[in-house]
């Protein structure tokens, strides 16, 4: 039973990691004091790590979690009714309804991109996982290869641009958007 909940686990953070942005996006959208919509983005993603059984693995995860996310903005609109400007309902239809369109529209590039950087050379794709996914600055990096500073700048440079290529290469010609 740890093995599953430790796959679950690595399962809900790859998902939430890869779709934070654009949660986080569509939170701070809704809520136009910044301090409260992280408020609303910290319970949203409790409420994902707690509901996580409910969603199905396979699904577009950007889109169930904005669902979560738009009924934790309803409750706290409830809850701050008094004290915080709102919009009105017809404009938070139309803000949800476009917030839901550029998830969509995300969704076919994070696959495809997902599939560009398994083509990578193994060091391309460490040097990006290890600056993007982990946060690890430039000059750690260089450390761990033992090469300059300026050689990781323009590996990331150039391995950036092969990802651009491919993804908009996947999209055109694989019909993922």
């Amino acid at each position: 039973m740890p093995k599953q909940n430790g796959r679950k686990t690595e399962i809900f953070v790859d998902l939430l990691t890869a779709n934070y942005h654009s949660i986080s996006s569509f939170v701070h959208s809704q809520i136009l004091d910044s301090s409260d919509a992280e408020d609303v983005m910290q319970e949203t993603t409790s409420m994902l790590w707690q509901r996580f059984d409910e969603f199905e693995i396979g699904t577009n995860f950007a889109a169930w979690a904005s669902t979560v996310a738009r009924y934790r903005i309803l409750e706290f609109r409830r809850q701050k009714k008094k004290n915080h400007p709102h919009l009105s309902p017809k404009t938070l239809e139309i803000l949800s309804g476009e917030a839901d369109h550029a998830l969509q529209d995300t969704a076919p590039k994070l696959k495809a991109l997902k599939k560009c950087l398994s083509e990578l050379p193994v060091k391309d794709h460490r040097v990006i996982d290890m600056k993007y996914r982990h946060g690890i600055g430039v000059n750690s990096i260089a450390d761990k290869f033992q090469t300059s500073a300026s050689a990781i700048y323009r590996t990331l440079t150039r391995t950036k641009e092969v990802l651009m290529r491919c993804v908009n290469k996947k999209i055109k010609h694989e019909g993922l958007l």
